[in-house]
């Protein structure tokens, strides 16, 4: 949309009612008035390789760009102001308007995680992790208009803690676990793609989390992710999760070299032309470790000597 930065957005607009749009203010006490123009650029990117067009959705039906106009301009975070109006939506009578309406905060939230080297602390501190994995359970698997929602709050936890120990362990201090593992089941690859990068993330590092995913069932969910045949992107994220999770993890790495018809999965599908690079590096390296494994070889001793490769 044709949109100047400083332009008030109407709330008939999108039909929900924006009770939070105090003064607008300018200078160092608007900590988010800044990241209109970055989120603006980062947006101009979305195109027709982004994961969410298989979900058939489309960011500028949805004018999140708006909602990051509209969200800087006060004296909160833009991400206090999102979370806040994204319990507002919930609340709405109508679930197609309500889940929309959740859905453009969710895009901010996002976008301002990407910048999680300089606002991840406080967002964590808000409460964004927490809310985005409490929000995952009541999502329907067998409901297609849900999906994007279940990404979304996948995408905007994994960019939160990517940089930050003590981010990626409050996934396991709040039991976010359980929902990121049923998100590997949902049959739509998008979806399971983030959900599996969400759970590496969350695992770096962090042997408690690497057995907890053992216990809820998680490698074997990663596992039927990595072999579902039509599976490509999230094909090669399982591949490179399931070596992270099986650093230093004996037990875990029981379960990924003993599943039965695993190496020959993995040598047909990288004899397959069409595979893409990405598939075929993390295919590779998954192979490598059982590998090693099969032959006695140690792989991993400790998380203070984990290396993984960000392919």
């Amino acid at each position: 949309p044709n949109l100047k930065v400083d332009e008030p957005v109407p709330s008939e607009r999108s039909g929900f009612e924006d009770t939070h749009r105090p003064e607008q203010t300018v200078g160092a006490s608007n900590p988010g008035r800044g990241l209109a123009s970055t989120v603006r650029a980062m947006a101009s990117q979305w195109d027709s390789g982004d994961e969410l067009d298989e979900l058939e959705l489309s960011f500028d039906a949805l004018n999140a760009l708006e909602w990051v106009d509209a969200a800087v301009t006060t004296t909160e975070p833009a991400w206090v102001v999102a979370m806040q109006r994204f319990h507002d939506a919930g609340a709405l009578a109508d679930p197609a308007h309500s889940r929309s309406e959740r859905l453009r905060q969710l895009v901010i939230l996002c976008e301002l995680g990407g910048h999680a080297r300089a606002f991840g602390d406080a967002m964590r501190e808000a409460g964004v992790i927490d809310m985005c994995l409490a929000a995952m359970p009541a999502l329907d698997l067998a409901e297609p208009a849900d999906m994007p929602l279940l990404l979304m709050c996948c995408r905007t936890v994994r960019k939160i803690i990517c940089p930050d120990r003590v981010s990626r362990k409050r996934v396991r201090e709040v039991g976010g676990l359980p929902a990121l593992i049923r998100a590997l089941d949902s049959g739509v690859e998008a979806v399971a793609m983030e959900a599996t990068h969400c759970i590496k993330n969350s695992c770096y590092g962090q042997t408690d989390s690497r057995n907890e995913v053992r216990e809820l069932g998680g490698v074997h969910a990663m596992m039927r992710v990595l072999l579902t045949p039509h599976y490509t992107n999230a094909t090669w994220r399982a591949a490179v999760a399931l070596c992270g999770l099986s650093w230093a993890n004996p037990a875990n790495r029981d379960i990924i070299t003993t599943w039965p018809g695993v190496m020959e999965a993995i040598e047909l599908r990288l004899g397959q032309k069409q595979e893409t690079w990405k598939t075929a590096t993390g295919l590779r390296a998954l192979r490598r470790h059982m590998v090693l494994r099969a032959s006695g070889q140690q792989v991993g001793n400790s998380d203070e000597e984990e290396e993984e490769e960000d392919l």
